[in-house]
């Protein structure tokens, strides 16, 4: 089945999970309480809708709280571009674009690539949206000062190839590495960027929803569930790749 049928299947499976335990629900009443936009951290200001992917977790600003250091110092840096590769339904790709940064997103799924589009509009940006993210095209695009991030979903090794290391030589690099489906690939990777940059990972954390006031209306296990990232890789990592010069 084509790579990009199955990516369909995986987004309109995660979708009718939602519903079925009550995320997306429990999202719209979120929404109405506390309005559409993000409420912290570097993305703080997006608008965002309860029918997205971990909605409640991205709306309180959570999503993958711990690369958010490594956001805030890109930031910093004022990247060139953001190049996001694997972009889901677009909350960082459009969250990026909100700072005047040039977008360009890849993604396998048609359904998702929608998604990015109406964010995008929603939040009154533009975000150049492409199919699938591979090294050779990654190499073609204008990559010094940039910032990529990838999430891949198991594809690390075969993007990131020694020729498109050296293309990224002067670029700021944050990888989901999915250690369950490639067993090795953390030690791999910070080995293939070990000459051009320095490199630091991260581990996931648990959430606690008393640290989010706006949970508080929620029985515990319900505001548990809707914390949750709902990640199926056990031994999941980041890593933040900085050039040497």
């Amino acid at each position: 089945m084509a790579p990009s049928l199955l990516a369909n299947r995986a987004v309109r499976y995660q979708r009718s999970l939602r519903d079925e335990l009550g995320i997306t629900a429990h999202a719209e009443r979120f929404v109405a309480r506390n309005g559409d936009r993000v409420a912290r951290g570097p993305l703080a200001g997006l608008r965002y809708w309860p029918s997205g992917d971990a909605p409640i977790s991205k709306l309180l600003g959570c999503y993958e709280r711990e690369i958010q250091p490594w956001i805030y110092q890109c930031l910093r840096e004022r990247p060139t571009r953001f190049f996001d590769l694997g972009a889901g339904d677009g909350y960082y790709a459009v969250g990026l674009a909100r700072f005047g940064i040039p977008v360009n997103a890849f993604e396998v799924s048609v359904d998702a690539r929608r998604a990015i589009k109406q964010l995008a509009t929603l939040n009154q940006v533009e975000v150049h949206v492409h199919g699938k993210a591979t090294s050779r095209r990654l190499r073609r695009l204008p990559l010094d000062g940039a910032l990529v991030l990838s999430d891949c979903e198991g594809n690390e090794a075969k993007i990131f190839d020694p020729p498109t290391i050296s293309a990224l030589s002067h670029s700021l690099v944050i990888v989901e590495l999915h250690e369950a489906r490639h067993p090795g690939i953390t030690k791999e990777l910070v080995g293939r960027f070990s000459e051009s940059h320095h490199s630091e990972t991260v581990a996931p954390e648990p959430r606690d929803p008393a640290e989010y006031p706006e949970l508080a209306v929620m029985p515990p296990k319900q505001a548990q569930l809707c914390l949750s990232e709902m990640r199926t890789d056990k031994d999941l990592r980041w890593a933040f790749f900085m050039p040497r010069t």
